[in-house]
């Protein structure tokens, strides 16, 4: 059995990125690739275009100019 002692420093010391973090940075990420076409984002995440507009509301995102 492998116990966190185990591990190497750089593994043991990073710093933790909350669920929540990961799903805003997927979600600007699939954004950015389909250059802000919701319904090609929608279909990178696997999710519904209300859903990926549901996100953008809610983390105050705006389409870039």
């Amino acid at each position: 059995m492998i116990n966190v002692t185990d591990l190497p420093d750089r593994i043991r010391n990073r710093p933790t990125t909350s669920k929540r973090e990961l799903a805003r940075h997927s979600l600007r990420d699939a954004l950015n690739s389909a250059d802000w076409n919701v319904t090609k984002a929608a279909r990178l995440l696997g999710v519904s275009r209300a859903t990926i507009n549901r996100w953008i509301a809610s983390e105050g995102l705006q389409r870039p100019e």
